[in-house]
């Protein structure tokens, strides 16, 4: 459930709601996750994470986050996610599936990454 809301959240930073596109029979899983590990944190830190897109193709979306300890000041970890668009069990481009998503997508990172 929380990588749902990670890529939700994604999305929603890009303008485009994830219950959109899934009202529109497409889901975007992640296909791939690596977290790099620097600073230990406890329970009661405060963390913000940032994220930004690293690479959009129309078929793939890859995510970048910084995980910052806001309590310790300092960088926690480093992740990234791959993340594809699915409809009908059958990978798609959001390119010719939701043309206007791809577009609107495009325009908040400045075109193809």
């Amino acid at each position: 459930q929380a990588n749902a809301r990670i890529i939700a959240s994604a999305l929603d930073e890009l303008g485009i709601s994830y219950r959109t596109l899934e009202e529109g029979g497409i889901v975007s899983p992640v296909t791939d996750i690596s977290v790099d590990y620097r600073k230990p944190v406890r329970f009661d830190d405060m963390l913000e994470i940032g994220i930004d897109v690293a690479k959009y193709t129309g078929v793939k979306l890859e995510l970048v986050y910084s995980i910052y300890n806001k309590t310790g000041n300092e960088l926690a970890a480093d992740a990234t996610s791959s993340h594809c668009f699915i409809k009908d069990s059958r990978v798609v481009s959001l390119k010719k599936a939701r043309p206007e998503l791809d577009q609107r997508i495009k325009e908040r990172i400045g075109g193809d990454l």
